[in-house]
Formats: C-alpha cells, structure tokens, sequence
C-alpha cells in the first residue's frame, strides 16, 4: 500500500509565541526545512452542508457451514443493517468562502466528506459522534492498482427512535437541507489566530502513515481523527405560505402611441387587495409605486442636502457683517445660533412638506400590494423602498438571505461610512447575518419573533460602535463641519 505524502511531520515543543500556544506540529521537506505555517489543535465550530443523501437498509442471511452431515445444521445467520448516509460539502450554504480542508504532508484539498448516522444497537449506550480518515493511497486489488482519494467521515450513533424519525423524514421528501456543526475535532488543525473561524484546515488521521518526529522527552501525544467534542445535526424543512399576488403581464407589455389600451379589470384575490387599499385615482403595484415616490422625492431629498451647507456661509455672513461691532466669541456664537435655527426651521418645513407630499400621493395613487403581504406592509413598501425590503428579508426570512443580499445592503450605507470605515462595518453587519442564522437554525425564531433582550444578547457583540453611528447622522457630521467652519471664517 503506497501512502501518497509529500512531506513529513515533526512535532516542536519551542514556540516563537509561547504565549499563545505550548507545541505545534510543523510540516518539513526532505532537508527538515519548515513548509508552511505551525499547525495547532483548532478547538473552533466547522461547518458542512448535505449534498445528497442515501438511506440504506440491507439484510444479510448467512449459512452456517457444518463439517459433518449427521449434525442438525443451525439456522442461519441473519443480519439487518440501517444506516443514513450523507454526502457534505465544507460551509454553510449562505458561506462565500468554504474552508479548505488537506492531510497533513500534502496541499491537496480534500474532496470525500461523508457522514454515517447508524441506530445504537444497545440502549445503555449514549449517543456519540466520531470521525474518521484516510490519506490517500494506491494499493494492488484483484491484479489491479486501485487509488484511494483523501477522504473524512464523521460517525454519528443516535437512539432508535432518533434514527426513525430522521428516516421517515428521508423517505417521504420532508427535508429541504441537512446542516452538520462540529466543534473540537481530534485531529483537526490550523494556524494561530485569533478569529474562531479559518480557511485552512489540515487532518491528522488515526494510522500510522502519516509519521510524526517526536522529542525525545515528550510526555503527550498530539491528537489524531477519532473523537468529536461536539456535534449538531440540523435537518430542515422550508415551507413558504405567503402567497404573492401575480403581476399583471399587460402591465410588462409595450403599447404602440396613440393606441388606447382597455386595463383589464382584477379579479379574485388581487381585486379584494385593492378594495382594501387607499382609493386612489391611479391603481399601481407597490415596489413600482416605490420608484415613482422615490422620483417624486428626490427635489426635497436635494434641499435637504444642499441648504444645511448654504446655512454655513449664511451663519457666518450674518455674523460677520450684521454685527461688526460685536467680540469675536460673540458673533462665533450668534453664527452657531443661526445656524442652527435655520436648519430647525428648515427641518420643520421639510417635515410638514413631506408630509403632504405623501399624503397626496397615496391620496392619488391606488398602492396594490405585491412585495407587502397587505396593504398596509404596501404602503410601507412605497416610503421606505429597497432598504425596508432587504431589512423584512433579514428580520423575517433570514433562511433566505444570501451573499448578494449582503452586498446590497452595504451600498445603502451612507457615503461617510461606505468612505471612512465600509470594511469594519461590512464585516460587523456580515457577523451579525452568521448569528441571526445560527440562531434561527437552533431555535427556529426569526430575529423579529425575538424580545429586545433577546435580540441584544444574539447580535450585541457585532453592533457598530455609538460614534459610528452618530457619524451616520447627516446633521451631526453637519453640525460638526459647520463648528469648524465658523470658528476659522468668522473675524
């Protein structure tokens, strides 16, 4: 049998950061040359995501072989075996970057995970997990050479009744995704880090093959595959029972000029939706009515923008030139005053403008609801957009939620986070989607079904910092800006 490794291992007790770890195991080339990083036990969560799934049920009957004929021959030996097979994957299947998994003294990534749930045969047994591997060999079967690919198999032995309810789930199609999450695998390292999560994996199996050089006074031995300090298994069902109301097709549909075009009048479900809605004059689905809002909008959207910065200059102006008999402390604070009052007044007016503006239009606009479950998630719809669309979709159907979803979301930060800190807060907002969806995977709870307390205790580690938040504030940056801005030109 001809193990395929290209280099080999030796075990060191002389750390450059002792600090942070006592040994590590180190891969070296023929002239004892380190490749690679040290490699320390990796005590973290892994995560694998099924394939495909076998449930296999065999029946053995074995004769029982007797030398003399005038002996009773015995019955024969009969054998039942059940056994869950199930193919995986490294990640999870939202994960972007898969962990990378490889034998020690090799750098091919291993491509057979495999995990076999069996019945406990004695009930005074407790149910366990274990893991299992082979590097890969070429070995002579029947005359023939046979090569064996790097594989790992995960054992899992759960009670009797355990196993028939995941059957039964297998056999009649009630299962959408099988997740598996083990933590402190013997035999599993990485590099040192201080994240709880790696791209790099590298296995030490159980068999001999893979040899380590060992000081002469070591009193321990490193790990290898075998046993599994924790493990979740997750078998789930997605149902979906919100149904969409259909869009019309006529509405896609390219009218000639001049050519009038009857709209067909609603019937069923989607004429009981309208009946429910504001009345307008104008009937319009709801992410369509967002865009032309959003249009609509966009004049008071600029005012808002631009007329803080001009109430800068104006501070200062009226300061400057409308007291110039005053101390310069005295103007610099009548210029923070205007300013102040000018952005009051104006956030006043912009307030009661808006509000007309909207009730004008869902005065004048029938709002259909089609990406809201009603009329009134419709109406909201309408005055929040996408960005209230993708935070229902993390709040209410996180089991959805993708990698592209989440790069969506990052461009609806604003220009000061997405230009001083868009990597921190990408990666905080990236953490918080990873435990939303632990969480839901355990408990079954959307992030939305949770209480305050609740919410804070799951994504509470991953919030933006406070001053990240002010600094999100448009008129705090503002504000800030216009103190810098007064106390250099006011004279």
């Amino acid at each position: 049998m001809d193990f395929h490794l290209d280099r080999r291992l030796r075990l060191h007790t002389d750390p450059e950061h002792k600090n942070l770890y006592r040994w590590a195991i180190q891969e070296i080339d023929a002239q004892g040359k380190q490749i690679g990083q040290d490699q320390i036990p990796w005590v973290w969560t892994l995560h694998f995501t099924a394939t495909s799934c076998v449930l296999g049920d065999s029946f053995d009957i074995e004769s029982q072989f007797q030398e003399k004929e005038e002996e009773a021959t015995p019955p024969p030996k009969v054998t039942q075996r059940q056994v869950i097979r199930v193919e995986l994957r490294p990640g999870r299947p939202w994960d972007d970057n898969e962990t990378s998994y490889s034998m020690f003294g090799t750098d091919r990534t291993i491509k057979s995970f495999q995990l076999e749930i069996h019945p406990i045969s004695d009930s005074a047994k407790q149910e366990s997990c274990s893991a299992w591997g082979s590097v890969s060999y070429t070995a002579e079967i029947d005359f023939r050479n046979e090569t064996m690919v790097d594989c790992v198999t995960f054992y899992l032995f759960v009670k009797p009744d355990t196993f028939v309810r995941y059957g039964a789930k297998i056999a009649h199609g009630l299962v959408d995704e099988i997740l598996l999450r083990v933590g402190a695998v013997a035999g599993f390292y990485s590099e040192w880090s201080p994240a709880i999560s790696t791209d790099n994996i590298k296995v030490l199996t159980s068999g001999e093959e893979q040899k380590i050089i060992l000081p002469t006074d070591l009193d321990f031995k490193p790990p290898r595959l075998g046993e599994v300090g924790s493990a979740e298994l997750f078998i789930n069902r997605h149902l979906e029972f919100r149904k969409r109301v259909p869009e019309p097709e006529a509405i896609e549909e390219m009218i000639d000029p001049g050519t009038e075009r009857p709209v067909p009048a609603m019937q069923g479900p989607a004429a009981n939706v309208a009946s429910e809605t504001s009345g307008g004059m104008f009937g319009m689905l709801d992410y369509r009515a967002a865009k032309l809002f959003w249009l609509l909008m966009l004049p008071l959207r600029f005012v808002v923008w631009f007329v803080p910065w001009v109430s800068i200059a104006v501070a200062v102006l009226v300061a400057s030139e409308w007291f110039p008999d005053y101390s310069r402390p005295a103007k610099i604070g009548i210029a923070i005053a205007a300013f102040f009052i000018t952005n009051i007044a104006l956030a006043i007016i912009l307030t009661i403008v808006g509000s007309w503006l909207k009730k004008g239009f869902l005065w004048t606009i029938d709002v259909i609801p089609s990406k809201g479950a009603d009329p009134q998630e419709a109406e909201a719809v309408v005055l929040g957009g996408k960005p209230y669309l993708m935070t229902k979709k993390l709040t209410h159907h996180i089991e959805q939620w993708t990698v592209a979803d989440t790069e969506a979301t990052a461009r609806f930060a604003p220009w000061r986070s997405r230009l001083f800190f868009q990597r921190q807060a990408e990666e905080r907002f990236t953490q918080r989607v990873r435990v939303m969806k632990e969480h839901y995977e355990r408990t079954g709870k959307q992030y939305a079904e949770l209480s305050p307390a609740e919410q804070k205790k799951v994504v509470g580690p991953y919030e933006d910092p406070k001053w990240q938040e002010y600094f999100r504030d448009p008129f705090v940056v503002t504000a800030a800006i216009a103190l810098v801005c007064i106390i250099i030109f006011v004279h």
